[in-house]
């Protein structure tokens, strides 16, 4: 086959084609031909070429899952775990700190009154401690955001967002920028396409395990020599017991 072949695609198929759409890996211009592999089987030296080119699709789907597990190691070491974020511009954290103080005052006088007897003032102190802490309540509630927590995906290395998107009035909240979700990652072409090239490594390996375990049949070549060896051991026992009569 010549130079401008994919000779992988010959064999199975070209794992740069299954990752269009992955950035780091380098796609191929070679040419991906169905009557080339039909051709192949017919080449009288088609059990060699298969085996050459196996070996190639062999090395570079290793060298493929190698580099994601490698990207998976770092990527680990980057996760944040799931957490409540609350955000409050400047002029809000000094409103919530006056809430917050005015609670404390509110609930102070009301144990003082409930102390003294004053029942009435004791509730209505309560009253006041409790509307400030809703206060403070509607301050942070309105900047508190839930982050998902990160993982990273086992087939290709990408590290995304634990769960799906969210959504609000039934409609999917805009990502920020380089943010993945495990939902779309999980969809993505790119994500399928290396589980499949880990699947067929994993066929591939199994089929060199199984060749290797399989007891070789003898050649004919072998077969033929063996028959020849036996052949002039009988003519020379022959001959020996001619010389003996």
């Amino acid at each position: 086959m010549g130079d401008g072949v994919c000779k992988m695609f010959l064999v199975g198929f070209c794992p740069a084609s299954l990752l269009k759409k992955v950035e780091h890996v380098e796609p191929c211009r070679l040419l991906h031909s169905i009557a080339l592999r039909e051709e192949l089987e017919k080449h009288p030296q088609a059990d060699k070429h298969r085996r050459d080119y196996e070996d190639a699709l062999l090395r570079k789907l290793e060298g493929l899952c190698a580099e994601a597990d490698a990207r998976a190691s770092r990527e680990k070491r980057k996760c944040r775990p799931a957490e409540t974020v609350v955000k409050l511009p400047e002029h809000l954290k000094i409103k919530a700190q006056a809430y917050e103080e005015a609670r404390n005052e509110r609930v102070a006088e009301a144990e003082a009154k409930g102390r003294a007897g004053d029942i009435e003032g004791s509730k209505m102190a309560m009253r006041s401690a409790e509307q400030a802490q809703r206060d403070i309540d509607g301050i942070r509630g309105a900047h508190t955001s839930e982050f998902p927590g990160e993982s990273v995906c086992k087939a290709c290395g990408v590290r995304f967002l634990n769960g799906s998107a969210p959504v609000r009035n039934n409609e999917r909240m805009k990502d920020k920028e380089g943010e993945i979700w495990e939902e779309d990652h999980m969809a993505s072409k790119g994500h399928k396409g290396y589980v499949q090239l880990r699947q067929k490594l994993a066929e591939m390996r199994q089929a060199r395990r199984e060749a290797q375990e399989r007891p070789r049949a003898p050649s004919a070549a072998k077969d033929r020599r063996e028959a020849e060896t036996r052949s002039r051991s009988r003519r020379r026992e022959k001959e020996k017991g001619g010389e003996k009569k």
